[in-house]
């Protein structure tokens, strides 16, 4: 998602795309400064309530911490699976 400006553009799509309680897997990417990155997940609070006003339901979260020889970035991505409510 993060190499994509507009991220809730494309999960509002796929969301209209699933039947009922319909599943997606995902990760997003927090402080990880690349060329090819065009959004940063800087917030994981932003993006839980970005996904609950689309519909889905997070039912898997797993944090993945992103070695960085930049220590103050504190960059990691997270793996969710979300569900259509």
């Amino acid at each position: 998602l993060e190499h994509l400006e507009k991220p809730y553009e494309l999960l509002g799509e796929l969301y209209n795309s699933l039947d009922k309680e319909g599943m997606i897997s995902l990760t997003t990417a927090k402080n990880i400064p690349q060329f090819d990155h065009l959004y940063n997940f800087e917030n994981e609070n932003d993006f839980l309530q970005n996904i609950e006003k689309i519909g889905f339901q997070v039912v898997y979260r797993k944090l993945i911490d992103h070695q960085s020889s930049v220590q103050e970035l504190n960059a990691n991505n997270i793996f969710y699976r979300l569900k259509r409510i």
